[in-house]
């Protein structure tokens, strides 16, 4: 086991994720974020030190480059460390789509994998691209535009993003989030605003809430899925972390237990993987259910790469599917998970929502992308 004095940059995570199976932060670069002290790099995984830590900020790799922070500027480097993109915006998101959200003046423009300004800095929000089309706002217009900057139509929509060709679409009502439906690329509604609460499409399926309960529909709009669950999550890899009497288990397509509700706590499978929780552990799981890496530790986060992030007596480390740890690093800081609510993004910001839709009002966890 490789021991460094180091510190690795986490994000918020939750019991069920309402999010896609794949994101770019997820990208495989065999790169890891950490910190030193007060300067950010990467590490292999292997503990290595492939960039030495000399950022003042920077984020994980997606699309091949990371955004780096240096005296107040943000740029661009690649997996060398070479800045491909000199430090020079106010603030810029990670790229998607193959353009990256940056700010100039207090308005929002997109740039390519170059540098160059694609659409010129106009916008007062911006989300990041997804299938081709990005959620904006300008003087007092709000719609979805395409690549060329151009509206492709306006919606009053607070999220709009795009997975497996239809936007689930969402807006603020009366202080709670509710479902406008699904929309298609030209705006057309596909999808009726029929549920109280829809998730994005994931294989081919979307959780709904109807009557207080969860099922799934599919690109149809039709009920694949009876809604009996109390919460559910997007699907990955053929199974889907559901919440039953309080308890977690998973299901499959057809809606059938895989594997029973017997869980405190459960995330998503990746690499044939799943963290579950019993009690107040972590461990992980295989798709048959069996505990192939025991509960001990105190947070844990699905698999990449063939590593996986943990907590365990006051540290940090990556372990191995086996649950062998292979890198073990000093822990400065954890946002912790908070149970019941799920994270979503608002107009740049990130925030909480309860299960019913509702914002929650947290004001030390949101932060800016």
């Amino acid at each position: 086991m490789k021991r460094i004095l180091l510190t690795l940059a986490t994000i918020a995570t939750t019991a069920l994720a309402w999010v896609a199976c794949e994101s770019p932060q997820e990208e495989k670069t065999g790169l890891f974020l950490i910190q030193n002290d007060t300067k950010w790099g990467f590490m292999n995984k292997d503990g290595n030190i492939v960039i030495p830590a000399q950022f003042d900020q920077a984020a994980s790799f997606a699309e091949g480059l990371a955004r780096v922070c240096i005296d107040g500027k943000w740029g661009f480097i690649d997996q060398t460390g070479e800045l491909v993109i000199k430090p020079q915006f106010e603030s810029v998101a990670s790229f998607s789509d193959g353009l990256a959200r940056f700010m100039a003046n207090g308005v929002y423009g997109y740039i390519d994998r170059s540098g160059r300004v694609a659409i010129e800095s106009q916008f007062t929000t911006a989300a990041d691209f997804a299938e081709g089309l990005a959620l904006v706002s300008r003087d007092g217009q709000k719609g979805v535009i395409g690549h060329d900057g151009k509206f492709v139509f306006q919606t009053d929509a607070t999220f709009a993003d795009y997975s497996e060709g239809l936007a689930n679409v969402t807006a603020m009502k009366n202080g709670r989030f509710a479902s406008l439906g699904f929309y298609d690329k030209s705006g057309k509604v596909a999808i009726e605003p029929k549920f109280e609460f829809a998730t994005q499409f994931a294989e081919g399926l979307a959780a709904v809430k109807e009557g207080g309960k969860w099922g799934y529909i599919d690109r149809r709009g039709t009920l694949a899925i009876t809604p009996t669950f109390d919460r559910a999550a997007t699907f990955c890899e053929g199974l889907a972390n559901v919440l039953i009497d309080g308890k977690q288990g998973y299901i499959d397509p057809t809606g059938a237990l895989a594997i029973n509700p017997q869980y405190d706590g459960a995330k998503r499978f990746t690499e044939g993987l799943a963290a579950v929780k019993q009690g107040e552990k972590w461990g992980y799981i295989d798709r048959t259910g069996k505990m192939v890496i025991e509960p001990r530790f105190d947070a844990a986060w699905p698999f990449a790469e063939g590593l996986a992030r943990v907590v365990f007596d006051g540290q940090w480390g990556y372990v191995n599917s086996t649950g062998n740890v292979v890198i073990q690093m000093e822990l400065a800081r954890i946002e912790s998970d908070i149970e019941g609510l799920d994270r979503v993004r608002l107009e740049n910001w990130s925030h909480y929502i309860d299960a019913s839709g509702h914002l929650v009002n947290l004001a030390t966890t949101g932060d800016k992308d």
